[in-house]
């Protein structure tokens, strides 16, 4: 299942540049209208284009919501005046000011929205001089922090190794109590896209309804809903509860 990309931009084309900059069978890209915060629904990563929102309050309001909803975005600064410091700190700093770093950003904030789907640990160590907890830095620039037990083998003594698994999803470790055990990532089992909307396209049908009208009755957008049934996306939990409401059925037997 490919990551999907929003550009929020009144840009008409902007096709030519991505094609060259990013990995087609990894991500796809989405173009969304300033204001169209319904249309972020699945979306991965997100690049707002100042400039194309004119009014810097509805620019406020799409990085705090997006901020809010935990969706890494970053924000294209270079045609835009100046702009509120707070609107950056939001961003966590993730800009671009000048077009020649917009390539960069746009390369960056793709990595995440893909790695963010399954990050991968990057580097394992522990925090002296307790050794009570396991720090774990991800591929998508995240960082946890694990407590320890880690193991049911885990005697709680110093770690004295720590290996990462070659697939990164876990690590090897030994104690200087002698125990050696393996931490891995809770990871639950992804939803199968192409199952769900098969799923969900055949609840609609059976209930007499179309696209349209299922879109009306859950405030999703009708080509995102399209998506879901196409197996192109891969709807959350939350979604799939809206959509199952409006079919008048059980989320069971969507998920089933």
């Amino acid at each position: 299942m490919k990551s999907t990309l929003a550009f929020v931009t009144t840009q008409a084309s902007f096709e030519d540049r991505l094609a060259r900059l990013l990995d087609a069978s990894k991500i796809e890209v989405a173009r969304i209208s300033p204001g169209d915060i319904a249309a972020y629904e699945g979306v991965s990563g997100v690049l707002l284009d100042a400039y194309s929102f004119g009014d810097e309050d509805l620019l406020f309001r799409e990085a705090a919501f997006l901020r809010a909803q935990e969706i890494p975005f970053a924000i294209d600064l270079s045609r835009a005046a100046n702009v509120d410091p707070l609107l950056i700190e939001l961003a966590h700093g993730f800009t671009a000011r000048a077009p020649s770093e917009l390539d960069a950003l746009t390369v960056r904030l793709a990595f995440i929205a893909v790695q963010r789907r399954d990050p991968r640990i990057e580097f394992a160590t522990t925090m002296a001089p307790h050794h009570d907890a396991l720090l774990l830095v991800m591929s998508d620039g995240s960082a946890r922090l694990e407590p320890r037990p880690l193991h049911a083998e885990d005697d709680r003594e110093q770690l004295a190794s720590i290996t990462i698994l070659d697939d990164g999803r876990g690590v090897e470790i030994g104690t200087t109590g002698g125990a050696r055990f393996t931490f891995t990532m809770a990871k639950s089992e992804p939803l199968d896209g192409r199952s769900l909307g098969a799923r969900i396209r055949e609840l609609r049908q059976y209930a007499g309804i179309t696209q349209a009208e299922l879109a009306r009755r859950t405030g999703i957008h009708r080509p995102n809903i399209a998506r879901v049934e196409a197996g192109r996306h891969t709807p959350s939990l939350e979604t799939i509860s809206r959509l199952a409401e409006a079919l008048g059925v059980n989320p069971s037997q969507i998920l089933r």
